[in-house]
């Protein structure tokens, strides 16, 4: 750990030293600033309106396929993995179908969000 920290300090002052290096970082952190800048915009909603229930699929799905890997290949019983699993499956394509309606209820979001998490912390005990 010492040797990483001693090899970060002399690559460090190596870029500050070079005043290409330091420009060039500054683009970067330029370009970063300007990235954060437009997701505070209303494009990140569009994201998340768009992505939400593919990405609660894939990640449902990953634990769906941990649950019964374990219980197939080990013996262990990871039945709450799974269903948490379908939970959170069911929760995002619910409300990305109520996301992408022409007049989306907000309210229907809270409770399915509310609902979901209740339901999972009932399982849980």
């Amino acid at each position: 750990m010492g040797l990483f920290l001693v090899g970060l300090t002399l690559l460090s002052s190596k870029f500050i030293e070079n005043d290409y290096m330091l420009l060039y970082n500054e683009k970067y952190l330029n370009l970063f600033t300007i990235l954060i800048e437009e997701t505070k915009t209303t494009k990140m909603k569009e994201v998340i309106k768009k992505y939400i229930g593919i990405v609660g699929f894939i990640v449902g799905i990953i634990m769906v396929f941990i649950a019964a890997y374990n219980e197939y290949f080990y013996g262990n019983d990871y039945e709450k993995i799974g269903l948490i699993g379908v939970f959170l499956w069911a929760t995002t394509s619910t409300i990305a179908y109520e996301l992408n309606k022409p007049k989306p209820k907000i309210w229907f979001i809270y409770f399915v969000i509310i609902t979901s998490i209740f339901l999972t912390f009932i399982y849980l005990k």
